[in-house]
Formats: C-alpha cells, sequence, structure tokens
C-alpha cells in the first residue's frame, strides 16, 4: 500500500508567517514554525505578538498526523501562560483545542489533520475571505455599507440596522489583527439584531445600530498582530494619524455616528478571564448585573478602568474611545473574550450578550432621574406647617396647608 501525499502548507491571505521563509519541514508531516510578527519583540507591539495561522492541506483520504513545533519569539514564561494551545479547524465552524508541550519557548503538537485544507491557529480564523462572505449572506434589511478604503485598497464596511433618524448605538471590533474573537463577536450581534425577538425589535425601534465587524482588514490580511501594516499604527491608541487612511476612516465614522453608546470589541489572551474596561463605577456594576453572573467554563470577571481624561496635547493613547466619550458624551465600555475553551457559537452568544447589557447601561444612564421637589416651595411649605402646628396649639388653624401640600 503506498503511502499517502505528505501534508502541504499553504501560504495565503491571512496566514502568519506569511511565507515558507518562516517554516522548516523537519520530515514529512514534521514541521517547525516561527510566527512573524511586523515590530520585534520589546516594542508595543512586540509584547502582543501572539498571532499563528497556517492553512494545512491533506491530499489523502484519511486523516494525517502532524508534529508541529511553534517556536514563539517571547519570553517562555509568556508562552507558557498564553501560548501553550492551538484551535485546529476540523469542519466548517468546528475547532478542536489541542494543548501543546512546552520547551522553553517552543510549544510541541501533536495533530489530527482531516482530509481537505484546514487551518491550524492559536485564535480560531476570521479573516477578510470568511468576513466577505458573511456579509454577503446577510438579508436585504441589513444595510452593509462602505465607509473608507485601506492603503491597500480593502472596503471598510459597516452594518446598519434601525431606525434611520434615531440616536446611534455603536459597535466596533478587530482593531486588533489577532484577535479575531472580537470579530465573531459582533457577527453574533448582528444575528440577534436580525433574529426578530421581542428585545431585538425593541431595540431597533428606539436605534440605529451601527456595527464595523472588521476595522482593520489590512492588518488582517496582511497576518499581522496589531498594526494596520509594518510601520502602521494601532487604531485602539493611537488612530488619531491622519497619515494613516484606516485611521482617518475610523475617526470620520465616529465624527458621522455621533454615538451615545460605543461598544469596542477585543479578544485578550488571559484564558479564564473575561475582562470588562469601563470609566465609571456605576457602569461596571450595572454592567455586571445586566450580563449575569453565570458564564460558560470556569471564567471569571476582571473589572479594570479606563486610562484617565484625554486632554489637547496629552500622548495620543485610548483616543478611539475618548473621542466618541468626550466629542458626543458616548457611554464607551471594552469587552475582552478569550478564546480559550469556547466554540465559535459560544463566542456568538456570548457576543449578543455583552451588547444586550450594555444597551442596558445606556438606558439606566439616560432613564430620566426622580424630579426632586422646589427648594423654594419646600421651604415655604416647612415654614407653613410650622406655623400650623402653632395655630393648632392656639386653637387656630393655616388655610393654606393643604394648598401648600399640592404644590409640593
Amino acid at each position: 500500500m503506498r503511502d499517502p501525499p505528505p501534508l502541504k502548507p499553504l501560504f495565503v491571505e491571512g496566514s502568519n508567517p506569511p511565507s515558507a521563509k518562516r517554516l522548516e519541514i523537519l520530515a514529512p508531516n514534521r514541521w517547525r514554525v516561527r510566527p512573524w510578527i511586523e515590530e520585534p519583540e520589546g516594542t508595543r507591539v512586540g509584547i502582543y505578538g501572539f498571532r499563528c495561522d497556517l492553512l494545512v492541506r491533506n491530499r489523502a483520504a484519511r486523516t494525517q498526523n502532524l508534529e508541529l513545533e511553534v517556536s514563539w519569539h517571547h519570553d517562555p514564561r509568556k508562552v507558557r501562560k498564553y501560548l501553550d494551545f492551538l484551535h485546529i479547524e476540523i469542519a466548517p465552524d468546528r475547532w478542536h483545542l489541542v494543548q501543546g508541550k512546552i520547551l522553553g519557548a517552543t510549544v510541541r503538537f501533536a495533530l489530527r489533520v482531516p482530509p481537505g485544507d484546514h487551518w491550524l491557529s492559536v485564535n480560531p480564523a476570521w479573516h477578510v475571505s470568511h468576513h466577505t462572505r458573511w456579509l454577503e449572506s446577510l438579508p436585504r434589511r441589513a444595510r452593509v455599507r462602505t465607509f473608507g478604503v485601506t492603503k491597500g485598497g480593502r472596503p471598510m464596511q459597516e452594518i446598519v440596522l434601525g431606525h434611520p433618524r434615531r440616536p446611534t448605538l455603536g459597535v466596533i471590533a478587530r482593531c486588533h489583527p489577532y484577535e479575531s474573537a472580537s470579530s465573531v463577536k459582533a457577527v453574533g450581534i448582528v444575528e440577534w439584531l436580525l433574529g426578530g425577538s421581542s428585545a431585538a425589535r425593541r431595540i431597533l425601534r428606539r436605534w440605529r445600530v451601527r456595527i464595523i465587524p472588521m476595522a482593520n482588514p489590512d492588518g488582517v490580511a496582511l497576518g499581522c498582530a496589531r498594526l494596520t501594516r509594518p510601520g502602521g499604527v494601532d487604531l485602539n491608541i493611537e488612530f488619531f494619524q491622519p497619515s494613516d487612511p484606516t485611521a482617518r476612516a475610523i475617526e470620520r465614522w465616529i465624527h458621522e455616528a455621533r454615538p451615545r453608546l460605543l461598544l469596542n470589541l477585543h479578544n485578550w489572551m488571559a484564558k479564564d478571564l473575561n475582562g470588562l474596561y469601563y470609566r465609571e463605577e456605576r457602569d461596571r456594576r450595572a454592567f455586571l448585573r445586566a450580563f449575569g453572573r453565570k458564564l460558560p467554563g470556569r471564567r471569571k470577571w476582571l473589572a479594570l478602568v479606563m486610562g484617565g481624561d484625554f486632554k489637547p496635547g496629552d500622548p495620543p493613547r485610548q483616543i478611539l474611545d475618548r473621542l466618541a466619550r468626550d466629542r458626543y458624551g458616548a457611554l464607551n465600555l471594552i469587552v475582552e473574550f478569550p478564546w480559550y475553551g469556547w466554540s465559535p457559537a459560544v463566542m456568538r452568544r456570548e457576543g449578543a450578550r455583552a451588547f444586550r447589557a450594555a444597551v442596558k447601561v445606556l438606558d439606566l444612564r439616560e432613564r430620566p432621574s426622580p424630579r426632586l421637589p422646589n427648594p423654594r416651595i419646600s421651604s415655604i411649605f416647612r415654614e407653613q406647617l410650622s406655623s400650623s402646628s402653632m395655630a393648632d396649639r392656639r386653637g387656630g388653624s393655616c388655610r393654606d396647608s393643604r394648598l401648600l401640600t399640592r404644590r409640593v
């Protein structure tokens, strides 16, 4: 019986490493890969280079074994904490989590690759091609609008739902290319809004919802971790850059949308922690109460206060959220859900759940406060009550006490 043809790596849009230069074939079906990062270790983006996306082709009619070594550029302690696993795509929208064996900064995996083409990824792949196919599948009532073009010529697109003349709820995802869960959460929000539930219909009657599922398509396509391209910008903390067309488009979008809510979706690597960044303690309490205590798996919440107030002349950090807040009074929330232990279906569901919780926080903020008594009338009323008591003690009465009670 002839041996099956060996597994073959494919380098396509979205691959990391992007070429065969960083993949060494040690033997048939035994590879060593060195993930690529757009900036060197020690820089801001070098700290967060958590991307490895490899497409593997199995031309045989049966499943084959693959021994894969991933040699990271990180400190071994960081590898042990964040990068000791991979996800393998076993079918469309189905991923299997595989734990590896840590050898310093290298992680060794024993993988089973079914016939066909399959992604091996730290975070399950959601590339520009996935995004484009999903947009094309949306019904007509979900308006897909192009609001900008990247330096690489890729369209920047949003989904617009709800009443066109209502205030805006804004959702932005995938500022950082390696954070594929943020795009999947945005997909879950759109699907929930289109699902026809009474809660979704109520939101769409009251608000206009504008969702950017992939804010950084160039970075996703080029295999970047955080930037728009090698030498580009980090959209989350330095998007106010006139030289970058992606950053300019995001800024224009915020000025045009004038959002009352800006929900910024992210995907950090802490395995057992969901993250919430907030600005006011009342927002933290309201969000966690609305979201609910029960989380899939053994997850817990870690809530962190966002950075200090933005002032003219400050270094450009976290301007994305501050611009919406300072200019338009938006409620800003950042949600971080890691992939570890969750499927795409769970991520979509929890993304919609986070959106509903954020809308409830906004509703509480905008609910009119109880009307307090006019302090002048109250003081008159107290004086009148005092007069009434004195009159009662003297055997008299106060004619106007009932009128003042009504006025209060």
